[in-house]
């Protein structure tokens, strides 16, 4: 799998530094088999809406996170 690193930018502030795979089929046939058997399980620290995502960033900045921290979009299909 080959590697690329993103620049995390938010507003004209650097917040980090992330390594980000290439995958190729082969690679993500492995990991959905992984992951359907639970071998490799997600962790998920805390989950925000868009709205406060600078509380999300605050949060991650003062490295309280123990896993992943997500930031959920609502879809309104009312319209």
């Amino acid at each position: 799998m080959s590697r690329m690193l993103q620049i995390i930018v938010l507003g004209g502030k650097n917040i980090g530094l992330m390594e980000t795979a290439s995958p190729n089929k082969n690679d993500l046939t492995l990991l959905k088999g992984l992951l359907e058997a639970g071998t490799v399980v997600p962790v998920i620290d805390r989950t925000y809406p868009l709205r406060e995502v600078a509380k999300a960033i605050g949060y991650l900045e003062a490295g309280h996170a123990q896993g992943k921290v997500v930031i959920t979009v609502a879809h309104d299909n009312q319209g």
